[in-house]
């Protein structure tokens, strides 16, 4: 019974986890589109390098999300069994608090290993890929360089000076 019990805890606990790191994922990745999206429209990138780069961005904010992820689970997971009063059925049905606990310790344990997996191996590899592609797409190359663009500031305060000089040389 008690692995039964475990079961049900953890499959609980998993549904939101996993929906969680998918809304947590694209909010970060949200973030970073419009720096994709210039690649793609006015640099020349192309789609496969654009999906090289989500590929290899995703383990530098899976680092945040995967914690996060687990908190907001267990926090779901628990309300739920609450409001429905299933811990006060698990307790009444002999059930000691060590026994319901030890999916949540089971799953922390997984996601401790999985993050730390991911901040050690997968994350420094894929920000050198991430570098590496970026520096390394069709916009970059040297017969195409970047286009520059003037800064705003520079560009606003040789406009006023050369007003300025207009303004001095008319009087």
């Amino acid at each position: 019974m008690t692995r039964l019990i475990t079961t049900y805890i953890f499959k609980e606990m998993a549904i939101p986890f996993i929906l969680s790191v998918v809304l947590l994922s694209a909010t970060i990745l949200l973030g970073n589109i419009l720096k994709l999206l210039e690649l793609l429209l006015t640099q020349g990138a192309g789609f496969i390098n654009i999906a090289t780069l989500i590929i290899t961005m995703i383990p530098s904010f899976m680092i945040y999300t995967l914690p996060a992820s687990f908190l907001v689970s267990v926090l779901i997971a628990c309300t739920r069994l609450s409001s429905d009063n299933e811990f006060i059925a698990l307790k009444a049905s002999g059930l000691s608090l060590t026994a319901i606990i030890k999916p949540v310790f089971l799953m922390a344990i997984i996601i401790y290993i999985a993050t730390m997996l991911v901040t050690l191996y997968v994350y420094p590899w894929s920000n050198y890929n991430y570098k590496k592609h970026y520096l390394r797409s069709p916009a970059r190359t040297p017969e195409r360089p970047l286009p520059r663009r003037p800064s705003t500031i520079n560009s606003t305060v040789r406009s006023s000076t050369s007003m300025k000089k207009q303004v001095l040389t008319t009087n």
